[in-house]
């Protein structure tokens, strides 16, 4: 269901390199109904039999494998107070047969979160994963309009559940 929101799949400069059950992806853009990325360095698949699933591992490059030139995150996640982002990423995970996808780790920076109709601005996300619908992590804002740090984890899932700590060193609540 998470994967027909995409709609389409358009690729331009798309190389694969490997075999089944080894391969590398690398495309100038990849483009969905929802936004477009760049995998500059391309990200490397392993085939998981135990799960019916494919492993995928961030590069060893000096910067972000994945590239976000926009996309619509609330519209993937069927999340409403949720917009597109914009940003740069290392990550890593596992893609099942049923078309799931776990990040186990996410790494990277968010030129603009759009959250509730406010364009957030230089966000930091390290330690952070989204497995089955629940994002775990630590994101630091350094927004014009509010400087904080939270660390924990979201349940987006029908019963949603939350638990985390959160640091505001300055707010600006009548701007956001």
């Amino acid at each position: 269901e998470i994967v027909n929101r995409l709609n389409y799949f358009k690729a331009i400069d798309l190389k694969i390199d490997g075999f089944y059950s080894q391969f590398v992806v690398e495309a100038d853009k990849i483009s969905t109904a929802l936004g477009s990325v760049r995998l500059d360095h391309g990200i490397m698949f392993s085939e998981n039999k135990k799960n019916n699933s494919f492993l995928f591992e961030e590069s060893q490059a000096g910067d972000y494998d994945v590239k976000i030139d926009s996309f619509q995150l609330g519209k993937f996640l069927d999340q409403s107070t949720l917009g597109s982002i914009y940003g740069t990423f290392f990550m890593n995970g596992e893609i099942f047969g049923n078309g799931n996808i776990n990040f186990n780790k996410i790494n990277g920076e968010l030129t603009r979160v759009d959250f509730m109709d406010y364009p957030y601005r230089n966000i930091h996300v390290t330690e952070a994963s989204f497995k089955d619908n629940i994002f775990d992590g630590l994101i630091v804002i350094d927004d014009e309009n509010l400087q904080m740090t939270y660390k924990g984890f979201l349940d987006l899932n029908k019963q949603q559940h939350f638990d985390f700590d959160v640091i505001i060193d300055m707010a600006q609540l009548n701007n956001l």
